[in-house]
């Protein structure tokens, strides 16, 4: 054990026995090692007590805290960050795994582009059976989608990128600086394309974080994370003000105007942003459907290969 690990990951966890033990077992055989595990466990009521702290008392790298009653998802994930004292941060998934050596490739490309706040790798997408399905080629960020508007216009349309960028290798103090996460639904997408408008990401490109889709729940759970933002908000006036708040700390961080010409910048933004949120049904409606299809035939846009 290491007494001042470089890398904290984070494992938020609720409810979660049928993954969670599958998810610490590929996180505690890395092939880099210089890491300590932080698990937050949101106050389950299954056997996810049980399971981490077995693995807890099997690897001392292991730090197991229970809440005492449900913080909420969003705290769950500050929580476990707080915790972190290490130089680097990654966020882990409670369902999803990774491979051997995504840890290591990930801090080598995170030392090799010093400029960069967060390294992520592309994803493998598999199913409750850790049978492949396909692959998903996450692009890093570039100029374009710096822009102001852009950036708005990416929230209406619930960028899949940003949600998987989440899950990268980040540097703690930079990341600590962004918080607190959004106190609104897709926040994790939200959050990583808010760092994003002000710092630079890079990619190992890699695909060894896996990412695992349900065949029941599949598109319950696609949706939950790809739906217009608009048709979330509009049903949720807390989410709405979260909004407005974000963006109001992106015009006073990027603008320098006086302050009644910031406010009247704000409402030009979130009127920018309903819009464009009722104006693309339809190019969600494209998404779903090519969606569909993938289910249908089981595959992504690359060939598969069962015995990846």
């Amino acid at each position: 054990m290491f007494n001042n690990p470089i890398i904290s990951i984070g494992l938020p966890v609720f409810n979660d026995e049928k993954y969670i033990g599958y998810a610490i077992e590929s996180i505690i055989n890395q092939s880099f090692t210089n890491f300590e595990l932080i698990i937050s466990d949101n106050n389950s009521n299954d056997r996810t007590e049980e399971i981490c702290k077995t693995y807890e008392l099997k690897d001392k790298r292991i730090k197991y805290f229970r809440q005492n009653c449900n913080i909420g998802q969003r705290n769950n994930f500050e929580f476990v960050l707080n915790k972190s004292m290490s130089e680097y941060f990654m966020w882990a998934s409670s369902d999803d795994y990774l491979e051997k050596d995504c840890l290591e490739e990930l801090f080598l490309t995170i030392c090799n582009n010093v400029n960069s706040v967060l390294a992520f790798p592309n994803v493998k997408l598999v199913d409750e059976s850790n049978i492949f399905l396909g692959k998903l080629n996450i692009k890093p960020n570039d100029q374009k989608e710096k822009s102001k508007l852009s950036f708005i216009r990416s929230l209406a349309l619930g960028s899949k990128r940003c949600s998987y960028v989440f899950y990268g290798l980040w540097k703690t103090k930079i990341l600590k600086s962004y918080l607190p996460l959004p106190k609104c639904r897709y926040y994790d997408g939200v959050f990583a394309n808010y760092v994003g408008l002000h710092e630079n990401f890079c990619y190992s490109g890699k695909y060894n974080w896996c990412r695992r889709i349900y065949v029941q729940l599949n598109f319950e759970r696609y949706e939950s994370k790809d739906k217009i933002l608009f048709k979330y908000y509009t049903s949720n006036l807390q989410s709405l003000k979260a909004i407005f708040e974000l963006l109001k700390m992106i015009v006073y961080r990027n603008f320098r105007i006086k302050y009644i010409n910031r406010y009247l910048t704000v409402l030009f933004f979130y009127s920018y942003y309903i819009l464009v949120g009722i104006l693309s049904t339809s190019s969600y409606l494209r998404r779903l459907s090519i969606f569909l299809k993938i289910k249908e035939i089981g595959i992504t846009t690359e060939k598969t290969n069962n015995n990846v």
